[in-house]
């Protein structure tokens, strides 16, 4: 039914409905990623968290899902969901990157697409924490998003990056 219907606010309702009657279904996934979707397109940052802790939950390894909430949560300025998704974002992303290189010769080049994206989205979740460090104005939040990035990723370049801001934050603190 969901399929025919051309009105985008109506097929996301029939979707969502899918969604909640069958959350077991194979096709969940796929219907949900399409709800995420609309919400996405129709700048919801509440909704897109909600349906990316919905996908998560029925597939945890999911680096868009969490990467849109990532998104969302910066919208936000919720640092707390920030560091989440953040975290849940690397860690998938790094999963996806370590899938071992098919042996079929004409899948290797959609592999290699997917590695690179996933490592992108692994950066991106790098940059999130970074940017929340940075961009904070309270020396404790500087501290545990450049720390966690720190201890997430040593080798990222924004590591590097975000070290002065958490020094000054440790001596603007006091807890240096």
């Amino acid at each position: 039914q969901f399929m025919s219907e051309t009105d985008p606010a109506k097929k996301n309702t029939l979707l969502e409905q899918f969604a909640s009657e069958f959350p077991k279904a194979e096709h969940t996934p796929w219907v949900l990623e399409q709800v995420q979707g609309y919400y996405v397109k129709a700048n919801q940052p509440d909704q897109i968290i909600a349906i990316g802790d919905k996908l998560l939950a029925v597939d945890p390894d999911d680096p868009e899902a969490a990467l849109q909430a990532l998104k969302a949560a910066e919208a936000k300025k919720d640092m707390a969901l920030i560091r989440k998704y953040s975290d849940a974002t690397a860690k998938n992303a790094r999963k996806m990157a370590a899938e071992p290189q098919p042996k079929e010769a004409g899948e290797v080049e959609a592999w290699k697409q997917e590695v690179s994206y996933a490592k992108q989205v692994g950066q991106y979740a790098d940059y999130a924490l970074f940017r929340a460090a940075v961009e904070s104005r309270d020396p404790k939040v500087t501290i545990e998003m450049g720390e966690a990035l720190a201890q997430r990723s040593p080798d990222s370049e924004y590591s590097a990056k975000v070290r002065e801001p958490v020094f000054l934050a440790y001596r603007q603190s006091g807890a240096n």
